[in-house]
């Protein structure tokens, strides 16, 4: 999918098996503009693994069909600035284009939209 793509906003109950069982999401909401918004933990799963993973939930495909997140923002140095980051410290986060989605990814949430 290219990122200047609009995404498809297909829920999560009509996602393929593949991307199920990846990561620990916890209490996914979506609003009314189509922003998917999940808690997570950074620890167990850091960015460069959460953001395709949701980005695919929400887009319906399997998370090897998109592009490399690299593509959209250098995911090693965004690990590595929640790496001991402790989730109850004050929250940061991070926001760019990826895959037809704007995602911010923060030290507790990680969220999701489809890019208009």
């Amino acid at each position: 999918m290219d990122e200047n793509q609009p995404a498809s906003g297909r829920r999560n109950s009509d996602m393929p098996a593949a991307t199920g069982g990846l990561c620990a999401f916890d209490g996914e909401r979506t609003d009314e503009t189509g922003t998917t918004v999940v808690g997570y933990d950074h620890e167990a799963d850091p960015p460069g693994i959460a953001v395709p993973t949701l980005v695919a939930q929400c887009a319906g495909v399997d998370p090897l069909s998109l592009p490399s997140m690299h593509d959209a923002i250098d995911a090693e140095a965004l690990e590595k600035l929640f790496d001991g980051r402790d989730s109850a410290a004050a929250d940061i986060g991070v926001t760019f284009r990826y895959a037809g989605y704007t995602v911010t990814v923060g030290n507790q949430l990680l969220s999701v939209r489809p890019v208009e």
